[in-house]
């Protein structure tokens, strides 16, 4: 570990087969590049001060001849790292929080939340999913306002709950699988 404060670029390899790491302090980017490599983190945090909301983003770039896209993971597992056991029903796999400064500290005010459905079964190649979309209300409480399940049941809470259509009149379609 190297703990350090630079003013301007800081550059350096991070594995032996030529990976780098670029941190610009003056333009506010990190650029990492592995060689076909993969890097352990327990956390990466990148903190900006740009007057461009473009500049407050992340990005991530595919290069390759072949019709896959660039591919964002987050995943969850039980055990270690060296010994990973399986989730279970339940376990949440993953989220995405939305948030921002309150006056005081950084709060939440939306999410969205992956799981294992808790109606499934956790089995080899098996893994079925709950997909949860949560806003704040005007008290901070965090409330499920939408989700779908492992069978394809979209489910809405709140003033429509259990509607089946927008209330605008939209309807939802189901394409059988």
């Amino acid at each position: 570990n190297v703990t350090c404060s630079v003013d301007g670029d800081l550059t350096g390899s991070v594995y032996s087969d030529g990976s780098t790491l670029l941190v610009d302090g003056v333009a506010g980017s990190l650029l990492a590049e592995a060689v076909k490599g993969t890097a352990t983190l327990d956390r990466i945090l990148v903190k900006s001060e740009a007057d461009n909301y473009a500049f407050a983003a992340g990005r991530f770039e595919r290069f390759y001849d072949d019709n896959g896209g660039a591919t964002i993971s987050v995943l969850f597992n039980r055990g270690t790292i060296d010994s990973p056991a399986a989730v279970q029903a339940g376990d949440a796999t993953g989220q995405i929080i939305f948030g921002g400064w309150d006056g005081n500290d950084i709060s939440s005010n939306a999410s969205i939340k992956a799981s294992v459905d808790p109606d499934g079964t956790v089995a080899d190649e098996q893994l079925p999913g709950l997909l949860e979309f949560v806003t704040n209300n005007s008290s901070g409480a965090p409330i499920t306002r939408a989700s779908i399940d492992s069978a394809g049941t979209f489910r809405t809470f709140g003033i429509h709950a259990g509607v089946t259509s927008a209330p605008t009149g939209m309807p939802f379609y189901s394409i059988g699988a």
